[in-house]
């Protein structure tokens, strides 16, 4: 009764793209997250920051592409 109401399959397919979305959120956001804590220790130093400077802009696009697919996933219809 139940599995005619429910379609398991599109609920497995929203389950993984959910978890893939996630994971690729939480990395891309932890790496902008390193690279500006390691901007503020290589300024204390006195070092070069534009290594960490490009690996911040690439964590910021990386995350605002996750949030812009997911918006786009959701507007779409199957």
């Amino acid at each position: 009764m139940i599995a005619t109401l429910i379609d398991t399959n599109a609920l497995l397919d929203v389950l993984l793209a959910s978890f893939g979305a996630t994971l690729a959120l939480v990395l891309a956001f932890g790496m902008g997250v390193l690279a500006i804590d390691r901007i503020a220790a290589e300024r204390g130093r006195g070092r070069a920051t534009a290594p960490w400077i490009a690996t911040l802009v690439v964590a910021a696009v990386g995350s605002a592409g996750v949030v812009a697919f997911g918006v786009w996933a959701m507007t779409q219809k199957s």
